[in-house]
């Protein structure tokens, strides 16, 4: 049995037997070839070995006819270059006693000329080939043609990934200059981002000094220097004309009854009013809505209380007039000063010396307290500076035995507001009112001249 190499119309390995296709199947351990039948609807299977000498023949019979060569050409127009060359193998496996070398070199000529014209190839590898194959062998011309296919295959192949390298590089430069706007849009939008926010913080200032400055003004407007305002004006001191009956005094003129007299009346006498001792808290927003519940508190226990509050002011603007409105106070009153909340900025700026002098003046003629800063819950790494300023505060009016200092430092949570800044009135503001009432009646445990514990959250 004659047994012919050949490809399928994939390019993949394949033998012809008796006008029958096999591909390659599986290679087994032993190095042998196992070949299948091309046809889906037939199992047979052969056996070779490396050299692709037949080892084993099928057993049993195809369930279709072989490939003849009608089958082989069929329509010319729908052959690819591996049918051709299937069938010129095909051609070449025939019998030579019953088909001439001569008829079959021109059948594949022929059919190479149909593959030439269906690829747009000129005629001139086929003189090429003709010429060669009167010298050579079938094979070479079959090697021939599908070289030359090849290249033409090639070169299409080459043009296209020309075409599709330019197309691919235009893309590319078309999304880098998108990029480049975008970084550029993304650049724009966030100098605009900053220039907003800086508006916003500039504006949120501003309304923040204005607020402060109307309730300033209101405080100013609303504020008294407490004390006893009452005084005594005589308006007693009048003449009066005592007569008898006007018609007696018609009748008998030359009595002495009609005289001048003055009434002699009593002097009044002032009421007692019994003097409060005076108490003024100036603070920060801290002291916002609590003079007048702090004074309720405070009457029982003989003390009148005012309350100054400047929301947003620091240690030196809350403390600058504290001589102007204690000038006739004396040791009976006391001044309470809640300050420094406004001076610790962020978590990394250090607190620096504070300007006493206005308190150390004030002291010399009445008693002083001064509060520590409460920590807050808004920004809690600030907490680190309050306790740093604390430090800084107590170590600096250790110094006078006036001054007085009134911790503030054991406020939770629950205590602020949902901001975390200030005190609710709740439980906060409450608190605060407990701690002045204790400090003014010699209850709150303060320290003069002594440090405290600072704690640092």
């Amino acid at each position: 049995m004659t047994l012919t190499e050949t490809t399928t119309n994939k390019g993949n390995p394949a033998v012809l037997l008796n006008n029958f296709k096999f591909r390659k199947y599986r290679t087994l351990a032993s190095g042998e070839i196992v070949w299948r039948c091309l046809n889906k609807n037939c199992n047979i299977q052969i056996k070779t070995d490396l050299k692709n000498v037949l080892l084993s023949d099928p057993t049993t019979k195809h369930n279709h006819p072989p490939y003849t060569s009608d089958s082989i050409q069929g329509d010319n127009s729908s052959l690819s270059l591996n049918d051709t060359i299937d069938r010129a193998h095909h051609d070449l496996s025939l019998d030579k006693s019953k088909t001439p070398i001569t008829d079959t070199t021109a059948d594949i000529l022929s059919a190479e000329s149909d593959v030439f014209d269906k690829f747009n190839l000129s005629s001139t590898p086929i003189k090429s080939i003709t010429k060669a194959n009167s010298g050579s062998g079938d094979s070479e011309v079959l090697h021939n043609i599908a070289l030359e296919a090849l290249r033409r295959e090639n070169f299409e192949l080459t043009e296209r990934m020309s075409v599709l390298q330019q197309q691919w590089s235009d893309a590319v430069d078309h999304s880098i200059a998108v990029d480049r706007s975008l970084m550029e849009y993304k650049d724009t939008v966030d100098r605009m981002k900053v220039s907003i926010e800086v508006l916003e913080a500039e504006n949120s200032a501003l309304k923040s000094e204005k607020k402060s400055l109307e309730m300033e003004l209101n405080d100013l407007n609303c504020f008294y220097s407490p004390g006893n305002i009452v005084t005594h004006q005589n308006y007693n001191k009048k003449n009066v004309l005592l007569t008898k009956n006007s018609f007696s005094a018609l009748q008998d003129t030359t009595q002495d009854d009609n005289i001048i007299m003055v009434k002699q009346t009593k002097k009044t006498k002032p009421r007692k009013v019994k003097k409060r001792r005076r108490v003024l808290v100036i603070a920060d927003s801290h002291g916002r809505d609590l003079g007048w519940d702090l004074n309720c508190d405070v009457r029982d226990d003989g003390f009148e209380a005012t309350v100054i509050s400047k929301p947003g002011g620091s240690f030196r603007t809350v403390t600058e007039d504290i001589e102007n409105f204690t000038r006739d106070f004396n040791f009976d009153d006391r001044v309470i000063v809640i300050a420094g909340t406004n001076d610790i900025v962020d978590s990394t700026i250090q607190p620096t010396d504070l300007d006493l002098e206005p308190i150390i003046a004030t002291s010399r003629r009445t008693r002083v307290s001064i509060a520590t800063v409460p920590y807050r819950y808004d920004r809690p790494l600030m907490n680190v500076n309050v306790g740093k300023f604390n430090s800084c505060l107590t170590r600096q009016i250790s110094q006078f035995d006036g001054i007085d200092l009134m911790d503030l430092g054991n406020f939770e949570i629950a205590d602020y507001t949902r901001h975390g800044l200030h005190l609710n009135k709740s439980r906060g503001k409450q608190k605060l009112k407990r701690l002045l009432k204790n400090q003014l009646t010699g209850d709150s445990g303060s320290t003069s001249g002594k440090n405290i514990e600072v704690r640092i959250c």
